[in-house]
This record gives structure tokens, C-alpha cells and sequence, in this order.
């Protein structure tokens, strides 16, 4: 029999297939947690629990799942909007630190809260940066009800806001900032003689939409 011939693309590894094949089932496990049954009241409570878990030594990684479905749960709540599949991939592809490429129309802005939580629940401060301050308004509006039924505090960075303001924002758990606000506060804060004029506090954990743009 003859030896069957491969072309040279078959024989390249696929990072996104191996990444979606990976998570498969953690996607799987996300949505069948169901946590309808559960007052808004009780959803704090577990959020708050996770938070305490990985404060006290966890792996964060090992509360992926339910977080994201807390969060999953959430959304459907404070904003009516469910995470379908390729949220739930792409909001897994952005805790983990990668890129996640999505269509429009295919909700990027609810993508992105997932990761947001578990992160924010992790004690770390999260930047969402994007593109202007239509964006960053728009977006905190939206999905802020999310993040605060959870209770993480959440708020934004516009280039009106005045800088005495600025402080408490970036003190929060979660704060929408255009990437050239974020990036000039930083430059001013490098230029400060002293502590109070400090406006930011922790770089921990980014997610950078429309990254094609911004990079």
C-alpha cells in the first residue's frame, strides 16, 4: 500500500484547537452548576467564600469553575445576558493570560467579566482597558451591576475625571480605563515628589480589549 502523503499544514500544531479541546470540559462543568435556586444574597456569600479560600492559601485556578459559573449566574440577574460557549472559551483564554480573537457580535465586553471575577475574588486589582471613554462608560454601566451583586466593587477612569477622584477609583476591584489614561496616570505618578499625589496603586491583572487597535 502506498504511504499516504501529508501536506506540510496538516502537520502543524493547532495552539487553538489544543486549547478548546483542553477546556472542553471545563466549559461542560461551568454550565451545569446551577445556581438559580440561590438568593442574590447567597451569591455574595459564595463569592465571598472563594475570595476567603484563595486568600487563606487555594489555587485559584482550582475555583475557575465555580466562579465562572457565579459569574455566569450573575450576568443572567443584573443584566439579563447569559455567557454561551464561546464567552466561556474566550473568558478561560483571558485568565490564563492569552489572546482571544471573537467576531463581533459575539460579546467580548460579558467575555471579559469572567476573568475579571475570578481575579478580583484572587485580590487582585483588575484594569479593563480599551479603547476610548465611550467604551469604558459604556462598559462599566453594563457590566458593572455584575460585579457589584457580586459584591466586587467596580468603577471608571475617564480623561474628565478629576485627578483628586482618580485615587478611590483605582483603589477598587475592578476599574474600566482607556489604555492613554491609565498609561499618562502612570507617567504622572513616576513624576510625583510625594505619596499623595499618587493616584494608581497595584499593576496585577489587565485585560486589553480590542487589542488590535490599542497594540
Amino acid at each position: 500500500m502506498a504511504k499516504k502523503k501529508h501536506s506540510a499544514l496538516t502537520e502543524i500544531w493547532d495552539p487553538s484547537k489544543d486549547f478548546l479541546d483542553r477546556c472542553e470540559d471545563v466549559v461542560r462543568q461551568i454550565k451545569e452548576i446551577d445556581f438559580s435556586k440561590r438568593t442574590d444574597n447567597q451569591l455574595r456569600v459564595f463569592a465571598q467564600w472563594i475570595r476567603n479560600c484563595i486568600k487563606e492559601g487555594d489555587d485559584p485556578n482550582a475555583h475557575l469553575i465555580p466562579a465562572f459559573a457565579l459569574a455566569r449566574e450573575a450576568g443572567k440577574r443584573a443584566i439579563g445576558l447569559t455567557a454561551y460557549d464561546c464567552q466561556l472559551y474566550a473568558g478561560i483564554a483571558l485568565y490564563e493570560g492569552r489572546l482571544a480573537e471573537m467576531y463581533t457580535g459575539e460579546g467580548k465586553t460579558l467575555a471579559a467579566v469572567m476573568p475579571a471575577v475570578l481575579h478580583a475574588l484572587a485580590g487582585h486589582q483588575v484594569h479593563i482597558l480599551t479603547f476610548n471613554d465611550y467604551l469604558v462608560e459604556r462598559d462599566c454601566q453594563d457590566m458593572g451591576p455584575i460585579f457589584e451583586l457580586l459584591g466586587l466593587s467596580v468603577g471608571c477612569v475617564l480623561s474628565s475625571t478629576p485627578r483628586e477622584e482618580r485615587r478611590a477609583i483605582y483603589e477598587r476591584d475592578v476599574v474600566y480605563v482607556t489604555i492613554k489614561e491609565c498609561g499618562f496616570d502612570y507617567l504622572r505618578d513616576f513624576l510625583a515628589t510625594s505619596k499623595d499625589e499618587l493616584v494608581q496603586s497595584r499593576f496585577q491583572y489587565a485585560i486589553v480589549d480590542e487589542a488590535d487597535s490599542m497594540l
